[in-house]
């Protein structure tokens, strides 16, 4: 029996660490745009609104304070998942203390999912009513690929 627990539990730990993945993973394509042959968000925005120098500048300062928060919260949810790792394997079994190391993930994480939505807002608010249109256009286009990219083939 106890095995079956222990196989249970390491099974629940790897589905929960790949559904961490899979939205960290949509977040990143959103905000950063580092897979080949891909245009994120923040290109597109430098590539297809045809900003002014002055816009270019303030997205320009957008983009360096969310790096610098994204990176620190990308931190906390790499120090959350070696804690999961660690109480889990010590613990070999669903007890308080994995939960709450679970719950840190999902604080950081979560924290990561708002700073990412605040930072398109503060884009957008650079960008005149006809920017705009184009990039909630490109908003919409962009979460809807991350979400079909994440369905089961």
């Amino acid at each position: 029996m106890l095995k079956v627990w222990r196989t249970a539990l390491l099974t629940a730990a790897i589905a929960f660490a790949a559904g961490a993945l899979g939205v960290y993973t949509s977040l990143a394509f959103l905000a950063d745009g580092h897979e080949p042959g891909h245009t994120s968000l923040d290109a597109a925005v430098h590539h297809e609104l045809d900003l002014s120098a002055d816009q270019e500048r303030q997205i320009e300062e957008i983009e360096v304070r969310f790096a610098a928060s994204k990176a620190s919260l990308e931190a906390d949810m790499r120090t959350a998942t070696r804690e999961i790792a660690a109480t889990v394997s010590e613990d070999k079994a669903y007890t308080d203390r994995v939960r709450r190391s679970v719950d840190r993930f999902h604080m950081a994480m979560g924290e990561l999912q708002h700073a990412t939505i605040l930072h398109v807002f503060e884009m957008r608010a650079a960008l005149t009513p006809a920017q705009q249109s184009k990039f909630d256009e490109i908003v919409r286009k962009e979460l809807l690929r991350s979400a079909e990219e994440a369905e089961p083939d």
